[in-house]
């Protein structure tokens, strides 16, 4: 037996050459010449250092893209360098056991006799050993080979970058290339030794240098990978969750008065630049939320006690008896005073933590949850009217509503283990009181951080992935039940002021203009509209009067009531009941499509499109009469929003008109709309002769009503359309009557998308007319099943009789719902729910 390793055939040669092309390339890029490897790699430099002075202004006003470029090349050059240097140590380690095989060789493996017949066992021994450990050598080297490949495929990422700077290829190069504080080499040593220099820095007066940056790199290099880490499900290392813990604790030990958020008024009110106060902030900040997120490997339980106190709320640990230190109390000794101003420096420390691609890091499930709840608590607090303190409030809000699961845990009552959610100082909790405080807030930021509690809903819904889509869903319907379910709460949050009088709950305000919580913060309602564009198909289907989301059938069941009065805090926005109302018609089509059609369709789509109608209507109706207090001005309200939504439909409508039926046909227009109006920016013009159409349309519609030959006029133009772009009719556009045809500007000819469009012609004329085209024209309801089994036979009904039976349908559902649920008067909405 013989020694036999692996051999290596990877061509160093041309792994050289590719390094050089890299060093050429910054060379193009730069204007420089000689040593690029040194200029950039052996010590930090400033971009005007790194670029030849006859390009620097060119490169000064695109450094963003002359920095890309830089690190691209430099993150080759660093692999093939690494991999060069991993290669040569794989052929020295094999020249070492190759040496040592040849010496024992030649030494008759230890024996003098050479015919020793102990000779060939210590052979084969021997060889054993060195092939192994050879084995072991080879091992590393594929290994390294994949790390390698797997670093170059995912590009000049934060996570490739940093691991080239770790491994001592990349030094200043990349920091250079990008001037970002996470790529500048780190310093080796422990959180805690690193925590008391730092404190030399920020609180004893040195002057930055090398040995700062170095520091600060340190828990750039973390907070980078942790902002990776958040997105795609990796954790830190181990020691790199300890280094964390490490740190804060020493430096909360450490501090002046022995809290984090010390070191944080020490920096606001040092002598740093302003450039190295941020980047220190940045990193302090990111680190705190790492360090709190279970799913990098830290947790709640691992922060430091003075972040943990501040996260739970005013306490007796925030009075000077319990800590023996001075906090800084008014001459009143306002305990909330005290607790709120070291709230107000955690929120700049938190705000301040980095971002990715504009995703800003977020904190710990646990650690985001509790920090919502106290911020709720606070907000009923005396805070002695300082302003700043609200403003801190926000700031917490709007970190701590960014994790989705810490938002579900405060809706669903359950944590990410299935334990109810307790919080650490005020304990159980009541899902509507936390929501009353943070809803009826007066936001400066018009609700946007709170709003965050929902954004996250749509992509979870969305998502491939089943526990995101049950979590969404659950969330959705204990959010709904919260805030709808309970008679008194809808009161309250729509500005209905009521008194205790002999027993019973009196209403005051009746006669008055109210300001519900979603007009006072427009983002609550922006966000809300989302989550019901979201799932609208379920807010027109059935209900068994129950709270619950059914994630085998993946629907979302609610009590009709529930869904009106979702629907009006929606409404009470105007932009939000803008795309609500569109959003509605672009369902309706969306049921009556061709391509949804089934055997039940004439039945369901009426119900399902009378649902919608009715819930929308009732909406509209409860919300302008509660604003208003008014029944003019609630209809002058309704009439315009019922305008621009309707101008928004048309112009998708014209939009489709002019595309070929071939790649966008009629059948799509409903899923155009849906499209549409969860977009940025809603666009609205549409020409003079349709805006007087709309006008008329509005008017006649301000009062929230939709009369039933509204509705079966709607279900026969929509039917048409789609009969005269489609393969399974023969009739064409000329054969359809004048009267039910639109022209617009530009000469595009179509089937009115909508009565709105057409509304001041006879329309009892163009009833009789249109429907003998309905009569003689047959639609095929099993449009799934003839696609999917090519020679069924299709199952067919006149476009008559489907709206026929459609229409009843729509009207039985409508008007279940709008007699029950729709005011006719401001005081009929305290009236419904008996009070």
């Amino acid at each position: 037996m013989n020694f036999s390793p692996e051999e290596c055939d990877v061509d160093t040669g041309t792994l050289d050459s590719v390094a050089d092309d890299m060093l050429n390339l910054v060379s193009r890029i730069t204007g420089k010449s000689g040593d690029l490897e040194s200029l950039f790699n052996d010590s930090a430099k400033e971009f005007s250092d790194l670029v030849a002075s006859d390009i620097l202004s060119t490169a000064t006003e695109n450094q963003t893209a002359w920095m890309d470029a830089l690190a691209a090349c430099f993150h080759v050059w660093g692999v093939v360098t690494k991999w060069r240097g991993e290669v040569d140590r794989y052929e020295q380690n094999i020249d070492g056991l190759r040496e040592e095989w040849e010496s024992a060789v030649g030494n008759n493996f230890g024996y003098d006799a050479p015919d020793n017949y102990a000779i060939v066992e210590a052979q084969r021994w021997k060889a054993e050993e060195l092939n192994g450990r050879a084995e072991t050598y080879w091992t590393t080297l594929e290994g390294q080979s994949e790390d390698n490949s797997s670093n170059l495929a995912g590009g000049p990422s934060v996570s490739s970058l940093r691991e080239l700077i770790d491994a001592g290829v990349l030094g200043f190069a990349a920091y250079n290339s990008t001037r970002q504080i996470m790529y500048y080499p780190t310093t080796e040593g422990n959180g805690e030794e690193h925590a008391e220099e730092l404190l030399e820095y920020i609180e004893g007066g040195k002057e930055p240098d090398a040995h700062y940056y170095h520091l600060l790199a340190q828990l750039a290099a973390i907070n980078a990978l942790s902002l990776d880490g958040q997105r795609n499900g990796d954790k830190l290392r181990p020691d790199q969750i300890d280094y964390l813990e490490d740190f804060y604790t020493a430096l909360e030990d450490q501090s002046e008065d022995g809290t984090v958020t010390s070191v944080v008024n020490a920096v606001q009110q040092g002598d740093l630049p302003d450039s190295n106060q941020d980047e220190l902030m940045e990193a302090l900040g990111g680190g705190i939320l790492a360090l709190s997120d279970g799913s990098l490997g830290g947790g709640y339980d691992r922060l430091p006690e003075s972040v943990r106190m501040l996260v739970e709320g005013p306490s007796d640990y925030w009075e000077p008896e319990y800590t023996g230190r001075d906090y800084h109390q008014d001459t009143e000794g306002n305990l909330n005073n005290n607790w709120a101003r070291h709230a107000g420096l955690l929120a700049d420390l938190l705000q301040s933590a980095p971002s990715l691609e504009g995703q800003p890091m977020q904190g710990g499930t646990g650690f985001s949850a509790h920090l919502t709840v106290t911020v709720s608590e606070a907000l009923g607090l005396h805070y002695n009217n300082d302003a700043s303190h609200d403003e801190a409030l926000q700031s917490l809000l709007d970190v701590s509503t960014r994790n989705p699961e810490a938002n579900a845990v405060l809706f669903t009552g359950d944590t990410t283990n299935d334990r109810p959610y307790s919080h650490p100082n005020f304990g159980d909790i009541e899902l509507g009181d936390v929501l009353q405080n943070l809803y009826q807030h007066d936001w400066d930021d018009d609700g946007e951080a709170v709003g965050q509690m929902t954004d996250w809903i749509s992509e979870y819904a969305n998502s491939d992935d089943p526990d995101q889509r049950e979590l969404a869903g659950e969330s959705t319907a204990d959010l709904i039940e919260a805030i709808a379910g309970d008679n008194e709460l809808y009161l309250e949050l729509i500005g209905v002021e009521m008194e205790e009088d002999e027993g019973k709950f009196v209403v005051t305000n009746n006669d008055d203009p109210k300001v519900s919580f979603t007009e006072l913060n427009p983002g609550i309602a922006e966000s809300f509209f989302e989550v019901f564009h979201t799932y609208i198909e379920d807010f027109g289907g059935e209900t068994d009067g129950v709270y619950e989301y059914r994630p085998g059938e993946r629907d979302l069941n609610l009590p009709l009531e529930a869904r009106t009065r979702f629907m009006q805090y929606i409404a009470s926005d105007d932009d939000s009941a803008v795309r609500m109302i569109a959003s509605v018609e672009g369902q309706q089509m969306s049921n009556l499509s061709f391509d949804n059609l089934n055997s039940d369709s004439k039945f369901t789509a009426g119900a399902e499109n009378g649902t919608l109608q009715g819930l929308l209507d009732s909406a509209l109706q409860n919300e302008a009469m509660n604003r208003t207090a008014n029944e003019n001005e609630a209809a002058e309200s309704t009439a315009e929003r019922q305008r621009k939504s309707a101008m928004l439909v048309t112009d998708i409508a014209l939009g489709v008109a002019k595309i070929p039926a071939s790649t966008h046909p009629a059948s799509a227009i409903g899923a155009e709309i849906l499209a549409a109006t969860i977009k940025d920016g809603i666009q609205t013009q549409v020409n003079e002769d349709f805006q007087a159409e709309i006008g008329d349309f509005a008017e006649a519609r301000g009062d929230s009503y939709t009369p039933e030959d509204d509705v079966r006029r709607n279900a026969s133009l929509y039917l048409l359309s789609q009969l005269v772009d489609s393969e399974q009719s023969n009739l064409e556009l000329s054969d359809i009557d004048e009267i039910a045809i639109t022209e617009s500007s530009d000469g595009t000819r179509r089937v009115a998308s909508d009565i709105h469009e057409i509304y001041s012609r006879s329309l009892s004329t163009m009833d009789g007319r249109i429907d003998s085209d309905l009569r003689e024209n047959e639609i095929i309801l099993n449009q799934e099943e003839m696609r999917d089994s090519p020679g069924a036979t299709p199952e067919t009904i006149t476009a008559y009789d489907f709206v026929t039976t459609y229409t009843r349908s729509h009207r039985e559902q409508y008007e279940e719902i709008t007699d029950n649920y729709r005011s006719r008067t401001p005081q009929e909405i305290a009236e419904m729910i008996g009070q």
